[in-house]
């Protein structure tokens, strides 16, 4: 299951990263000019263009931003596999097992967990979810699945952060916000289709970095922790559907 799981990470980064990985930060800018249809104004009671006229002005603008060009081609440049990610992230993973076996002998719940969801939600720092048995699946694509959520191990403890990896992308989406007097551009470019393959490519590179973490973990990690194998590892945003990580068969 370990290869299938990476398999489908690798497979998803894959096709996220390739629709943009070539593109210049004025390439990038004009795709989302390029995809401007029309559509129903309720305020005037008409059809027309997506953006204004004032907001095509304002994403051209955006091409003589050389502070957003360097961040856009280094935010293309750390979608890269970092051992140095890697092992800040399996510390993290030990630090946050660590605290979840204090907090399993202080509660002394009586049943296992068998799935552990790695959460995180607006920011970049991902917290773990434990619940109980159940007959759980490898997912080729992130979908919502069922889980035992009656019997709650633990939730909302320890903590893994993004940050070194997604460094980039944040410091492009700040200065976004601030690129334009009027109008705010990271709230019409976050909600693109392009800057959504960008969002997933990290994600699924994220996963991918998790799933080398756990994997230099052995099983004994989790002692003090009531398991039950195989043990499944997801990942997820915060209320979004979720992705296999790793399995301890």
């Amino acid at each position: 299951m370990k290869q299938k799981i990476k398999s489908n990470l690798e497979n998803l980064f894959s096709q996220n990263y390739e629709v943009f990985k070539n593109a210049s930060f004025i390439e990038f800018v004009d795709s989302i000019l390029g995809n401007n249809p029309e559509t129903f104004n309720l305020n005037t009671n008409s059809i027309g263009s997506y953006y204004a006229e004032e907001e095509i002005a304002a994403l051209n603008n955006l091409k003589q931003n050389q502070e957003l060009i360097e961040l856009y081609d280094l935010l293309k440049g750390n979608l890269k596999t970092s051992n140095e990610v890697i092992d800040s992230f399996k510390n993290e993973i030990q630090e946050s097992l660590d605290l979840i076996k204090k907090q399993v002998e202080t509660e002394k719940k009586e049943f296992e967990t068998q799935i552990i969801f790695i959460e995180h939600d607006y920011d970049s720092v991902a917290c773990f979810c434990g619940f109980g048995e159940g007959d759980y699946p490898v997912l080729e694509i992130p979908k919502y699945i069922k889980y035992n959520y009656e019997k709650e191990l633990f939730n909302g403890i320890g903590k893994i952060n993004y940050a070194q990896l997604w460094n980039a992308k944040i410091k492009f989406e700040e200065i976004l916000e601030e690129a334009d007097d009027e109008f705010d551009m990271s709230d019409m470019i976050l909600s693109t289709e392009i800057y959504d393959k960008i969002q997933s490519a990290y994600r699924f590179k994220t996963f991918l970095m998790l799933h080398e973490a756990f994997g230099q973990l052995s099983i004994k990690s989790f002692e003090g922790i009531p398991i039950k194998l195989p043990l499944y590892i997801y990942g997820n945003e915060h209320d979004c559907e979720c992705i296999n990580v790793y399995v301890y068969e």
